[in-house]
């Protein structure tokens, strides 16, 4: 992990430059593609903004709910 982050591969590398660092590590590229996954998803405008996507996703459990309180 500590590779990732001091070459800046955590939040800009590829899926193939990230698997290269993960030597060692159990299912190295189930996990480079989810590390991938989940930088696109969390990251807004060049940042990462993990808040915006917890509120997103409290705001959709709100909705989907609330027929319950009915």
């Amino acid at each position: 992990m500590e590779n990732l982050v001091n070459k800046d591969l955590l939040l800009k590398g590829d899926k193939n430059q990230i698997v290269q660092e993960l030597n060692g590590v159990r299912f190295k590229y189930k996990k480079s593609a989810y590390i991938v996954r989940a930088r696109e998803r969390f990251m807004n405008d060049g940042k990462l903004n993990i808040r915006i996507k917890i509120k997103e996703l409290e705001m959709y459990l709100k909705q989907d709910i609330g027929w319950l309180r009915t």
